[in-house]
């Protein structure tokens, strides 16, 4: 044995380079000065035993399995080499090195989307003019995490890394209104909001909640994702899309009642927003055994339902999961974990927010030079808008037209409606359950009750549908049921009473008595999920009539008994259509 240790001391005292398999070797060229062709530092293998050295069987077997120990080759104790590991709460851009690539930002690019969508775009850039993006999405992009654990800060999220990449990478005059700063990326992203939650934030306001942007960036694939399992999952989560889609690229006839599209055998004019989808993180449900391929239920996000509105739109799409994966393996989903997530599997850290804004500059920069080096004949026509493909059409002029009665229930103003019997709002209180959430008017008991009062002259210039949509938190946790009463009845001759509405103060003669009302829609609506999240939707109550105009409109609001422990319901916002 100790002649057999001291051939392998010899062997590994030898200069050579990095491990090579011994087939590479020898079809290597003859070095020179090496004999019989062999280059001068021979394969880490396994020592032979010169001949003649017999021992017993059983003491050459850990010699003979055990693996070279030649220096600077020693194996991490999983076997394979260790590789450094950048820390989640480190700034941002440090050590994206070890993973980003050339081939992941190739990746990311999910579908190029039309051209024509982003030439305004490149026009600017090729001016030197600066940027006005908006980002519209979630958590993941508000810099949130899980429970209990640090958010991201407001400057290292990808929207503000992206600011300052784009600042540095193409450089612009002016900005921010001509006020100076250069490119501006303004992150308009809230905790829980997914598409139908934007869709619901913008309707009959999109115009001016977005005035001045030259682009929009939105993210919703992760939260989108919670609707999926559920019966009808994919088409609505495909139609929500387009409609948020019809809302950002094409204009309303509010605006624009007569259009010149200037497209033949279109209806709408573009409104000149450039659009694109991006997917900033990827969530596992269920870790798929190893070996084994990722089974159709288990999806990283969204972005399966979402394409087939993006790419018939013309929007590109750029996913950081598609850079990053797949992830197809226990070991490949906690590489993810560990490298890219903040520690709750789901939110990315500074890291991570810094590969997003990275895959993002690659794209814009590559279009931009693309566009850039093209002459003037090879560059894209002005966009043209589309027919919906998976959004009824009654649906996307609903919301892309009309200009509903919304009433926000997170107002802390709000009041309810005065009651000639008991409390008029009991058990219910307008707070935020969650830091960083979306407020909302909650109750936590089982027959609290809450009557609201909405001026009948704005709800009937407003109403043409003859809908009501409410929108409430959905939750696997302490959810309970909820009761909606649309009820109407005539003013009481009582005298002027002093009442706070929805957004106004002023004197009203509607007065809610009990019995005296007629109810003309009603609902009941179970806000407990299977599904382990916590989101805002949206739910659709047609009333058999629509409410006259000299009729008072009340909208009832019950905490249902459902032999729960916990009963919470959050009502967030009621729009008339």
């Amino acid at each position: 044995m100790g002649v057999a240790r001291e051939r392998q001391a010899q062997f590994c005292a030898r200069p050579q380079p990095a491990c090579a398999p011994s087939a590479a070797v020898e079809h290597r060229p003859k070095a020179a000065g090496a004999p019989h062709g062999r280059p001068p530092g021979p394969p880490c293998r396994r020592p032979r035993l010169a001949h003649g050295h017999a021992l017993p069987l059983l003491l050459l077997l850990p010699l003979l399995l055990a693996p070279p120990r030649c220096a600077g080759h020693a194996p991490s104790p999983e076997g394979r080499p260790k590789r450094p590991k950048p820390h989640a709460a480190g700034g941002p851009g440090e050590q994206t090195e070890l993973f980003w690539t050339a081939l992941n930002r190739a990746k990311s690019v999910v579908n190029a989307g039309d051209p024509a969508l982003w030439t305004r775009v490149g026009a600017k850039l090729r001016a030197g003019e600066c940027l006005d993006v908006r980002v519209l999405g979630g958590s993941v992009t508000h810099g949130g995490c899980g429970k209990g654990l640090p958010h991201v800060p407001p400057n290292q999220t990808w929207p503000a890394q992206l600011e300052r990449l784009l600042n540095r990478r193409l450089p612009c005059t002016g900005g921010r209104r001509d006020g100076g700063t250069g490119h501006t990326v303004a992150n308009l992203a809230r905790s829980q909001y997914c598409t139908p939650m934007w869709i619901n934030t913008l309707v009959g306001q999109q115009e001016t909640f977005l005035e001045g942007a030259d682009a929009v960036l939105v993210e919703t694939a992760i939260n989108d994702l919670t609707n999926q399992g559920t019966e009808g999952a994919d088409t609505a989560i495909c139609a929500a899309t387009e409609v948020l889609l019809a809302m950002l690229l094409h204009r309303s006839r509010r605006v624009d009642p007569d259009p010149d599209p200037g497209c033949l055998g279109h209806d709408r004019s573009f409104t000149g927003l450039a659009v694109a989808y991006v997917g900033a993180t990827a969530k596992q449900l269920g870790v798929p055994k190893k070996g084994k391929p990722l089974r159709a239920g288990l999806r990283l996000d969204a972005m399966r339902q979402q394409l087939p509105a993006v790419e018939w739109h013309g929007v590109p799409y750029i996913s950081i999961s598609a850079a990053l994966g797949p992830f197809v393996t226990p070991e490949s989903h906690a590489f993810l974990s560990s490298n890219f997530k903040c520690g709750d599997d789901l939110h990315p850290s500074p890291l991570g927010h810094s590969l997003v804004a990275e895959m993002l500059l690659h794209w814009l920069a590559a279009q931009h030079e693309q566009l850039a080096r093209a002459p003037e004949w090879q560059l894209p026509p002005e966009y043209c808008t589309r027919q919906p493909t998976c959004a009824p059409r009654a649906d996307v002029e609903q919301f892309l037209d009309r200009d509903p009665a919304t009433f926000a229930l997170a107002a802390a103003a709000l009041h309810v409606v005065p009651r000639m019997s008991a409390t008029p709002c009991e058990g219910w209180e307008v707070y935020d359950d969650v830091p960083d959430r979306v407020r909302g008017l909650i109750a936590d008991e089982a027959g609290a009750t809450c009557v609201l009062f909405f001026d009948p002259q704005a709800v009937a210039e407003r109403m043409s549908l003859g809908e009501l949509d409410i929108v409430a938190l959905k939750s696997y946790d302490k959810s309970g049921i909820l009761a909606v009463r649309v009820l109407a009845a005539t003013p009481s001759d009582a005298a002027d009473l002093e009442i706070v509405l929805p957004g106004q103060v002023g004197k009203s003669r509607c007065v809610f008595e009990e019995g005296q009302a007629e109810v003309i829609g009603e609902l009941e609506w179970d806000l407990l999920w299977d599904t382990r999240a916590s989101l805002p939707q949206t739910t659709r109550l047609q009333l058999p009539r629509m409410p006259l105009p000299e009729e008072c409109l009340f909208v009832e609001l019950q905490v249902k008994e459902a032999g729960r422990k916990a009963n919470k319901v959050k009502v967030i916002g009621l729009t008339f259509f």
